[in-house]
Protein backbone atom coordinates (compact mmCIF):
# COMPACT_ATOMS: atom_id res chain seq x y z
CA UNK A 1 0.00 0.00 0.00
CA UNK A 2 1.27 3.46 -0.85
CA UNK A 3 0.43 6.34 1.48
CA UNK A 4 0.90 10.08 1.16
CA UNK A 5 3.61 10.65 3.78
CA UNK A 6 5.38 9.37 6.88
CA UNK A 7 2.53 10.42 9.16
CA UNK A 8 0.02 8.45 7.11
CA UNK A 9 2.38 5.48 7.23
CA UNK A 10 2.59 5.89 10.99
CA UNK A 11 -1.20 5.86 11.27
CA UNK A 12 -1.40 2.72 9.16
CA UNK A 13 1.21 0.94 11.25
CA UNK A 14 -0.42 2.10 14.50
CA UNK A 15 -3.74 0.71 13.32
CA UNK A 16 -2.12 -2.66 12.64
CA UNK A 17 -0.46 -2.70 16.06
CA UNK A 18 -3.69 -1.71 17.78
CA UNK A 19 -5.59 -4.52 16.00
CA UNK A 20 -2.89 -7.02 16.94
CA UNK A 21 -3.03 -6.07 20.62
CA UNK A 22 -6.84 -6.19 20.64
CA UNK A 23 -6.79 -9.67 19.10
CA UNK A 24 -3.87 -10.97 21.15
CA UNK A 25 -3.35 -9.00 24.37
CA UNK A 26 -0.30 -11.09 25.29
CA UNK A 27 1.48 -10.28 22.03
CA UNK A 28 5.17 -9.46 22.38
CA UNK A 29 6.29 -6.31 20.58
CA UNK A 30 9.86 -5.44 19.71
CA UNK A 31 10.15 -1.67 19.47
CA UNK A 32 12.84 0.04 17.42
CA UNK A 33 14.77 3.13 18.49
CA UNK A 34 15.83 6.13 16.50
CA UNK A 35 13.79 8.61 14.49
CA UNK A 36 12.34 6.27 11.84
CA UNK A 37 9.55 4.79 14.00
CA UNK A 38 8.55 8.12 15.61
CA UNK A 39 5.45 8.64 13.42
CA UNK A 40 4.19 5.21 14.52
CA UNK A 41 4.81 5.97 18.20
CA UNK A 42 3.09 9.37 17.92
CA UNK A 43 0.07 7.75 16.26
CA UNK A 44 -0.09 5.09 18.99
CA UNK A 45 0.15 7.74 21.70
CA UNK A 46 -2.81 9.62 20.21
CA UNK A 47 -4.86 6.42 20.24
CA UNK A 48 -4.32 5.75 23.95
CA UNK A 49 -4.52 9.26 25.34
Amino acid sequence: MVVADKDAAGELAAESIQRLIAAKPDAVLGLATGSTPLPVYRALARRIS
